[in-house]
């Protein structure tokens, strides 16, 4: 098993098993999906999806001690390889294991993806307001606090 934390699209898990059917992968069965926070670090959108047609969310440290919510997935491990194969890993995102804090309060690590420098653009690229409304969707679906949705749903999209 492996956990991954989630904080883009892939919270929202119809979104995720409509991509996995697309693709002919088996059907999306996280063995568990639950809230949790990446602590010092901040969503940033400085990736430029060639998929999304616009920016797609990244992670980066913040430096003032920022906690990043999310969704914490407990995956198989060919579900683990579609997600590869979905962040384009190792080549645009690369996946690091990180230290997570789970809904209540306990400690875990759990495979973060972040963008590689060489995908890393170097200012923001505002998201599609379809990809930004995938991200919502999970986010709501997962009862992530409501200043998190509040700052998603305030960010500027390309159309």
């Amino acid at each position: 098993m492996h956990r991954v934390f989630a904080y883009g699209s892939n919270m929202c898990l119809v979104d995720l098993a409509r991509w996995l059917d697309a693709r002919g992968y088996p059907p999306l069965n996280p063995i568990a999906a639950e809230a949790a926070t990446l602590d010092g670090w901040r969503l940033a959108w400085n990736y430029r999806s060639p998929s999304r047609d616009g920016g797609a969310a990244n992670v980066e440290r913040c430096p003032r001690g920022g906690a990043l919510p999310g969704v914490l997935l407990t995956v198989d491990e060919a579900l683990f390889a579609a997600l590869d194969h979905k962040e384009g890993h190792p080549e645009r995102y690369r996946r690091r294991v990180l230290p997570l804090r789970r809904a209540d309060g306990r400690a875990t690590d759990g495979w973060v993806y972040v963008v590689t420098d060489a995908w890393r653009q170097p200012a923001d690229v505002p998201p599609r307001r379809a990809y930004l409304d995938v991200v919502l969707r999970g986010a709501r679906a997962h009862r992530l606090p409501a200043a998190h949705l509040t700052t998603l749903a305030g960010l500027t999209t390309l159309d």
